[in-house]
């Protein structure tokens, strides 16, 4: 019984000193061929960064203002669902929303303008 629990945990030891060795981020990154995904992003628009964001947005637009006109444009009807879909408090969404109706991104029935679809894209 002793000669096999020595045997059995000297395998598990031979194991582990042949797997082979974690890869180094750059490697990683190679593997995934991040720099070709980068690069068709920026072919495609070239103004989007890492986190499907504009790079730039406008002056009279915060971060928190663009994701939930995105949550617009994605064809939520409430602040309510925005709310629950990006874990907001519907308060925040409904502040959120109100500025972007006053800046002319959103009409009064909460649909997209044409100055929010500039920002957005398409």
């Amino acid at each position: 019984m002793v000669a096999y629990t020595v045997l059995r945990r000297m395998g598990g030891v031979t194991r582990a000193a042949m797997a082979p060795t974690m890869s180094s981020p750059d490697e990683m990154m190679k593997k995934m061929n991040m720099d070709g995904i980068m690069n068709r992003m920026s072919m495609m628009g070239g103004t989007m960064s890492a986190m499907g964001g504009p790079a730039n947005l406008p002056a009279d637009m915060t971060r928190s203002q663009f994701v939930v006109l995105r949550g617009y444009r994605q064809g939520m009807k409430s602040s309510s669902q925005i709310a629950d879909t990006l874990s907001m408090s519907k308060v925040d969404v409904d502040k959120e929303t109100s500025t972007l109706v006053a800046n002319g991104y959103l009409t009064n029935d909460m649909r997209l303008s044409s100055k929010a679809m500039d920002v957005l894209g398409n």
